[in-house]
């Protein structure tokens, strides 16, 4: 299918009203047009956004010569600077000019309120020293609490004159709500002005409820206005709720401002709310567990902690959990739990004491000899005196010993236990407590590690120390240290298997054949039917020149283990290459070295020719050789092709010859000869599919859809896991696909028959913006009608004729359209309909379509997880290699399901913006529902940004189709 047009293309379309006038010689150069101050600053906000702030600062410096005053230029400095984390030297002067050029512009304003809402220095509590101090500090309250009153709840309810603490003596009020006010006048009920006084409130509210605690002198007065400050603040928070852009940010706040208020029961009626609009919120659940401790209610205690589980499922809140269930089980009072919670703000030495001291009176409180174990374990971890740490390892495991019971059902408690057991040199013991943690908590992996471990230093292997030393090896770091550390560990701990295996790993990485191989012989000596050091060490083996070591141990591996990682090929070459002469095993040794990534193309094709110039029958070269070949000298390449597929001594390199006779056929223009190779390839190894896939895209090139489909259902149903066509975990989550959870395989494909006639409404919207586009969004309504003519089942295609009905009078020639269509459900468009010169308005619509068509993986059956990639068959609109796609089935309800497929590339993947400058995103979805799972909805979208070559603007641009069945 064709690429879609451009949206400047499109725009044009849309915007014509006449015949461009012809180009004079006097028009060659036009001059540019003058920019204004709004188009600098407009630049600037398409720089800032795409992350170029030092790009942005350069267009605002060359608008700020034409008009230095200018609001909008002043408004882009500040929010440029508070992207960049400029200082309030830089930022000060634009905030001036703001507070002094438009006193009472709503935007000007609402920039100098949030300047001075971020930059204001954090208030200090009154410093008490006298009685005059403490009247003093009283006497300002309560003239600040008069401010903030009177500007809340103007602010809330604008009416009449603006106040004169609005106003300020001199015109420049310091406080970010004097600024809200003049917003609030000049456009009532805004939510950003709502929502930020409420903020700058509630932090002042809190700041006095903090100080009130600080002495008994100023409690009452500065309790009482942190109350009232509340009071304020609540109708601000309820009424930024109502607007569509806080309704989450204030909702959320609310249950902890009536916390705050006492209002318990309010507060908790609230948590509703806010978990409805923001499901797994910690600071709500938080605020859950707050109110249960006020309310001193056990019921909502145990509701508030299971939810803090689900959401943390940590040693803590599993901890809490179980405590809370103690303390109601014994019947104690609601205190004991508030006596607990207080241990949080202990540390050390001083929580041992707080610990022992609760213990005095609740003997029986298992939960706080775990407490104290851990403690215990966390103070001898911070020691360095010998004789100190053990006597606390000591004290750990006889306070476990107290709370024995809770190993029945609390895994941490063997693990701390094994802990505490490993550092007093007790491993086997310690070793026992991990195998427990395993069995209890299958998800701890580290559990098995430490009891393999424990094990093997009671029984003499390595000793702790070294174990250490390996287990720093095993996180992202320099391989030659890793080396040159696990070179230490083996050479005092020869018998430490893990630690042999790992330095073969990394020696092997390094290219450091020998190291290799002295490590994995020496793993594979103490672990002889570990699999992946046997393999290790007959690679390490080959890589080093030890051939008949090389063998015998692909051998072994091969009985022990058939085939593992491949090894029954290697036993066949190792034995052919022993079984000839020097000049064999030099070739040998030419290809090894071909392998290497460090290894220039130029290079590699020396080395291989080389190879086959010693060994003339060596298959697996000549087959990498006549890659190599292809383009330039394809008689040649054939020629190595032919001759390895005569000498070539298993299916995997007969299987490889196939593929490149294949992809050699195909460059020469010869797809059945091409086809034919391709499933021979198959035939011998089925791998990941490859072959079947470039079968089903030859037959696709001979337009044999029926062929190409068989082809592409066959590679599903045999290799249904095929990374061809399934997506990575990290694809779905950098895409953000769902899936739904269902059983057995569907089809998610429409299932239309012949003669069935589909109509839709279509919208299509253009938009463009920067770069000399018109930034207006353009947007055009039609209808379109379907026939089906013919479906899949017969030739592999859907054949539809299609027109277009109700169209603008501007887009007459649309109307016009009578024509017949192509969709591969596999491959898309098969070819390009007539479409009389309004491809840039129709084919958009034909790609909606085709997205319907295509919704599902072809026309195979999908099982679980539904989740496939179809990028590589052309089907669906792709950014190509550099992008990431996938699709998923989102939502299935009775017969009803809906599709989604997204595609990003370029900065949106996380590249580094000095190599990519632009960024793509599509998002398509689908809705299908009935018997023939017709369509109902198709809509995708397609948005681009990209830095333009002089650096000075980005080109932002959107497409969106929505297609609605009527």
């Amino acid at each position: 299918m064709r690429h879609f047009p451009t949206l400047i293309a499109i725009a044009a379309v849309f915007c014509c009203l006449a015949v461009t006038p012809r180009v004079t010689a006097q028009d060659d150069q036009p001059e540019k047009p003058k920019l204004t101050v709004e188009d600098y600053v407009a630049r600037s906000e398409r720089l800032r956004d795409f992350g170029y702030p030092l790009l942005a600062r350069k267009q605002l410096d060359e608008g700020k010569k034409l008009d230095p005053t200018s609001k909008p230029l002043l408004i882009e400095y500040l929010r440029l600077f508070a992207q960049s984390e400029a200082g309030i030297k830089d930022s000060f002067p634009y905030v001036a000019s703001l507070r002094d050029l438009y006193p009472d512009d709503f935007d000007a304003c609402f920039e100098v309120a949030r300047w001075l809402f971020l930059n204001e220095a954090p208030p200090l509590p009154p410093v008490l020293k006298t009685k005059e101090d403490v009247n003093s500090a009283v006497e300002r309250l309560t003239s600040e609490m008069a401010v903030f009153t009177k500007l809340a709840k103007y602010i809330l309810k604008p009416e009449g004159d603006l106040p004169a603490e609005a106003k300020g003596a001199n015109g420049k009020p310091g406080l970010s709500l004097a600024y809200l006010a003049r917003c609030a006048k000049a456009k009532p009920g805004q939510g950003e002005v709502l929502f930020m006084a409420a903020q700058d409130l509630d932090l002042r509210g809190q700041d006095f409820d903090r100080w009130s605690r600080t002495s008994k002198a100023i409690e009452a007065p500065f309790g009482t206005a942190a109350l009232d400050l509340y009071k304020l603040v609540l109708p601000l928070y309820e009424a930024a709720a109502k607007t569509d852009t806080y309704n989450v940010g204030a909702t959320t706040r609310i249950p902890n401002l009536l916390l705050r208020m006492k209002l318990y029961n309010e507060a908790y009626r609230a948590l509703s709310a806010a978990e409805t609009v923001q499901p797994g919120n910690v600071n709500i659940a938080q605020t859950r567990l707050d109110i249960a401790e006020a309310k001193q209610d056990f019921e909502v205690l145990n509701d508030a902690l299971k939810k803090l589980d689900e959401l943390y499922g940590d040693i803590t809140s599993r901890l809490d959990l179980s405590a809370a269930k103690r303390i109601q089980d014994k019947k104690w009072e609601f205190s004991v739990w508030l006596a607990y919670r207080e241990l949080q703000d202990y540390r050390g030495n001083a929580l041992g004491d707080a610990i022992h001291a609760m213990l005095d009176q609740y003997p029986d409180f298992l939960e706080l000899y775990y407490l104290d174990a851990r403690n215990a374990l966390q103070l001898a971890q911070a020691t360095d005196d010998p004789t100190q740490r053990t006597h606390l390892f000591e004290v750990v495991v006889k306070a476990l010993d107290k709370c024995e019971a809770m190993g029945a059902y609390f895994a941490d408690w063997h693990g701390l236990r094994g802990a505490a057991l490993w550092e007093l040199g007790r491993y086997e013991e310690a070793a026992d407590q991990y195998d427990i943690v395993a069995d209890m908590d299958p998800r701890d992996g580290e559990a098995p590690k430490h009891a393999a471990a424990a094990r093997e230093i009671a029984e003499g292997l390595y000793n702790a120390d070294d174990y250490e030393v390996y287990r720093r090896q095993l996180s992202y770091g320099d391989l030659r240290d890793k080396r040159k550390f696990l070179r230490m560990v083996v050479t005092r701990s020869p018998k430490f298997f893990a630690a042999q295996l790992l330095l073969g790993k990394v020696a092997f990485m390094l290219a450091d054949w020998e190291t290799a191989w002295g490590a994995y012989s020496a793993g594979h000596a103490l672990e002889p039917e570990n699999l992946e050091c046997f393999d290790g060490a007959a690679r390490a083996a080959m890589r080093s020149s030890r051939l008949k070591e090389s063998l015998k141990l692909y051998t072994d591996l091969n009985e022990l283990e058939p085939d593992y990682q491949g090894c029954a090929r290697w036993v066949g070459i190792m034995d052919w290459v022993l079984a000839g002469g020097e000049s064999r095993k030099q070739a040998f040794e030419k290809w090894l070295e071909s392998q290497s990534n460090s290894t220039t193309p130029t290079a590699r094709k020396n080395l291989l020719e080389q190879a086959v110039q010693l060994e003339p029958d060596f298959a697996e070269a000549m087959v990498e050789l006549a890659a190599l070949e292809r383009v330039k000298r394809p008689r040649i390449a054939e020629t190595y092709l032919n001759h390895a597929l005569q000498v070539a001594r298993d299916d995997d390199t007969r299987a490889a010859a196939h593929r490149e006779r294949g992809r050699l056929f195909l460059s020469q223009a010869k797809p059945d000869q091409a086809n034919s190779e391709f499933g021979a390839a198959f035939a011998l190894i089925k791998g990941d599919g490859t072959d079947l896939l470039l079968k089903a895209l030859t037959h696709h090139q001979l337009a044999e859809e029926a062929k190409a489909s068989a082809a592409m259902r066959k590679l599903f149903d045999e290799v249904p896991k095929t990374s061809l066509l399934r997506p990575t975990l990290t694809t779905l989550r950098t895409l953000g696909l769902p899936s739904v959870d269902s059983a057995g395989p569907m089809k998610l494909g429409p299932a239309y028959d012949a003669d069935d006639v589909l109509t839709f409404h279509a919208r299509l919207e253009v938009e463009g913006h920067g770069a000399g586009q018109s930034g207006e969004e353009r947007t055009l309504e039609f209808d379109v009608r379907l026939k089906v003519i013919e479906k899949p089942i017969t030739a592999g295609i859907w054949r539809m004729q299609l027109t277009f009905e109700n169209v603008p009078e501007a887009f007459a020639e649309l109307g016009k359209i009578d024509t017949e269509i192509k969709i591969s459900p596999w491959f898309g468009l098969t070819s390009e309909p007539n479409l009389a010169g309004m491809t840039e308005v129709a084919g958009p619509i034909l790609q909606a379509i085709t997205e319907g068509f295509t919704a599902g993986l072809g026309d195979a059956y999908v099982s679980a997880p539904y989740v496939w990639k179809n990028d590589l068959t052309m089907g669906p609109p792709h950014f190509g290699g550099d992008g990431v796609e996938a699709s998923c089935l989102a939502e299935k309800l009775g017969d009803s399901l809906v599709i989604l497929r997204r595609g990003i590339a370029g900065r949106q993947l996380g590249v580094t913006s000095d190599e990519y400058n632009f960024s793509r995103a599509l998002e398509a979805s689908v809705t299908l529902g009935g018997t023939k799972r017709a369509i109902r909805d198709v809509e995708f979208r397609i948005l681009k940004k990209e830095l333009t070559p002089e650096k000075d603007d980005v080109a932002y641009s959107r497409l969106q189709v929505k297609l609605s069945a009527k």
